[in-house]
């Protein structure tokens, strides 16, 4: 068992933290997936369910290193102040300041930047697990009751839809380093995709060239990202018809990797 003492209000906030499955106010629900490939780098989303002012959080997860590596994390809104440490399968933050931070419903509470190992072998989804004793505490250090934690589920891509069916879709997303811009074409058609602003005004042009039927992959690099959401304006046309679609993607390239 290691023991972090945090320093917040006195008297000191200490949290126990162990591998061992322990009662907890905190509980973890999965409420999306983010779908990720093999050796690449994403980010991970941890939010919370109804929104707190907190002063202090000692959070831990596990992870199956089998599959995945974490490689930094940031806190909401750029709150610096943070620790955290990774021993096996077992990540471990904590955090305590004199002013509480605010956090609304469904806020984010910390950006995991993971990357994933091969998952060639990977069967169903994988949920990552509270792992420590996982405390949240108030700006008067009082440990907040009933505190529900969001993350996605975590899956390969589905396989092409060999029968047909125009698609596209964006893997992993949130990301770090590379997103996949996966489309299919039922017919070869002109494909023009942009990235766009939250006001919908141009940033850069993806692609804009005819394809051919089929399944088709872009990579697009975070390099001149900055941490933010951004949308995707994507549009094919055959010459018979057309479509075009929206898809709001969220890059984080700017994790820390260490404290």
């Amino acid at each position: 068992m290691k023991k972090i003492i945090v320093p917040g209000h006195l008297p000191l906030l200490i949290f126990m933290v162990s591998h061992m499955t322990v009662s907890s106010q905190v509980s973890l629900v999965y409420n999306d997936t983010l779908t990720v490939i093999s050796n690449s780098d994403f980010v991970l989303p941890v939010t919370l369910q109804t929104g707190h002012d907190i002063s202090a959080i000692s959070l831990g997860i596990i992870f199956p290193e089998k599959y995945l590596e974490i490689t930094g994390m940031e806190m909401a809104g750029g709150t610096q102040g943070y620790s955290y440490s990774i021993t096996d399968s077992l990540f471990q933050m904590a955090w305590s300041a004199v002013n509480p931070i605010t956090i609304a419903d469904n806020g984010l509470v910390i950006s995991l930047g993971m990357k994933s190992k091969d998952l060639s072998d990977l069967d169903g989804t994988i949920r990552l697990e509270l792992g420590a004793t996982s405390e949240f505490a108030d700006d008067s250090a009082n440990i907040i009751d009933d505190i529900v934690l969001q993350i996605p589920e975590i899956s390969l891509p589905a396989p092409p839809d060999t029968a047909g069916n125009n698609y596209v879709k964006v893997y992993p997303n949130p990301f770090k380093d590379i997103a996949v811009i996966e489309f299919y074409l039922e017919s070869e058609s002109l494909v023009k995709i942009t990235l766009c602003n939250l006001a919908g005004q141009s940033l850069q042009a993806v692609t804009d060239r005819t394809y051919q039927e089929g399944l088709h992959q872009i990579r697009l690099s975070a390099v001149n990202f900055s941490n933010g959401t951004y949308l995707l304006k994507y549009e094919a046309d055959d010459g018979t018809q057309s479509d075009s679609r929206l898809i709001k993607i969220i890059a984080l390239p700017y994790i820390s990797s260490g404290q």
